[in-house]
């Protein structure tokens, strides 16, 4: 005599869990690392003291993936205009730089305050070195 074949569950997860509270206790057990931004009333506040962020200050996410080019030749930039008692905000857009566009733009880098040629070389090197450790910080450590 045959058995009758008894049905297996098709369902995704069982039904006596929600999957977005799954996902939500999963995710609420990773703590946040680094400075949280905030954007409140035309203002960046930044960490838990809600310091002011200062004009042209660039934070990069390690989360948002290993993009350095894109991350380090995008700024998202905003013009503004000294109006009475504050800035008037006038245009807003986002600037990016083609890797020969970034490689033509390290070319113009140029070392001040010195007559000599090799002081101003080495400030350069200096500040080429001082940025691209920078970005290994928050990109390969």
């Amino acid at each position: 005599m045959n058995t009758p074949a008894t049905r297996q569950s098709t369902a995704v997860t069982s039904p006596s869990k929600n999957a977005f509270t799954a996902y939500g206790e999963q995710a609420s057990q990773k703590a946040i690392v680094g400075t949280l931004l905030r954007f409140s009333k035309g203002d960046y506040l930044a960490g838990q003291e809600e310091e002011e962020v200062a004009i042209g200050t660039k934070y990069v996410a390690k989360s948002a993936g290993p993009n350095v080019w894109g991350h380090t030749t995008t700024l998202f930039t905003t013009i503004a205009r000294n109006g009475p008692g504050d800035y008037v905000f006038v245009a807003a857009g986002v600037i990016r730089l083609s890797f020969w566009q970034g490689t033509r733009m390290l070319f113009t880098l140029r070392g001040t305050g010195s007559d000599s040629l090799a002081t101003r070389s080495k400030a350069v090197f200096r500040f080429v070195k001082f940025f691209a450790s920078e970005v290994s910080a928050v990109y390969f450590r």
